[in-house]
């Protein structure tokens, strides 16, 4: 659940990409991985869902999760384990379910799961890799480490770039960048498309994903609360507002009309 612009409460049911059909379920498929092992190269990974017509309580409760199927390996295919060891949800999502002479049908409402196990399920390249946001189309730079800054820093550092390695033969010069664009669902497809056709990582997409077939990439690809709230945007914010460099600004919690000044 979260805060929209009217300060009230609302659940995934209110959001933009929700609607409702008669006799339909949407489930919210969660892809997960714990190490079992001391080396941490073997996991345990599995895969479950939630039913989004429920209420949250009930949502969320153990005894309503669809627990589909898990599977061990250092590093999984999840284009076979979900074609060959979920065919129930293919099942499911082409033909139904008959219950007492009516026919209900299924869909998946979106995958949420933490970066790495997404980048596995959605076959992208991981967050610390060229490319790594498959929400937009920043391209990243790396120094000590990769890391997303600004456009100016970007094209400060291809610049730089530009200049360290104008004469060499087989350096291609980088254009600075106009902007950064969201990765639309069309964008993907094309870019997984070429991407298994010439064998390539192709802006961070690594080829065809099965999970494509079920729903619409980037869009119904949601980060988990763990990893962009808890240890994500939050720590930021919250840290931000006991920083003495920050003593001096003014943060909002809130719209402008109910302000909550710390």
């Amino acid at each position: 659940m979260s805060f929209n612009d009217k300060n009230y409460l609302i659940d995934v049911m209110d959001g933009r990409l929700y609607k409702y059909q008669k006799d339909t379920f949407n489930l919210i498929l969660f892809a997960d991985a714990a190490s079992y092992n001391k080396s941490g190269n073997k996991s345990m990974y599995a895969i479950f869902s939630e039913i989004v017509e429920l209420p949250p309580i009930l949502r969320h409760a153990a005894e309503n999760t669809i627990f589909h199927s898990s599977w061990s390996h250092s590093n999984p295919d999840f284009n076979i384990y979900l074609e060959k060891y979920n065919s129930e949800l293919d099942t499911l999502i082409k033909n139904g379910i008959e219950i007492d002479g009516r026919v209900f049908k299924f869909k998946i409402h979106l995958l949420m799961c933490d970066k790495p196990a997404q980048c596995k399920v959605c076959k992208f390249t991981n967050f610390n890799g060229k490319y790594g946001c498959i929400k937009c189309m920043h391209p990243t730079i790396y120094t000590s480490k990769t890391v997303y800054p600004t456009l100016e820093t970007v094209n400060n550092f291809y610049e730089m770039e530009n200049l360290k390695n104008k004469d060499k033969i087989s350096y291609k010069k980088k254009e600075p960048l106009k902007e950064i664009s969201l990765r639309s669902n069309e964008m993907y497809r094309k870019q997984a498309i070429e991407a298994e056709r010439d064998e390539i990582v192709n802006f961070g997409v690594q080829g065809y994903a099965k999970i494509s077939d079920w729903i619409l990439i980037p869009d119904r690809v949601y980060y988990g609360m763990m990893h962009m709230t808890d240890i994500g945007t939050w720590k930021w914010l919250f840290n931000s507002l006991f920083d003495s460099e920050n003593k001096y600004k003014i943060f909002y919690l809130g719209n402008k009309k109910n302000l909550h000044i710390l």
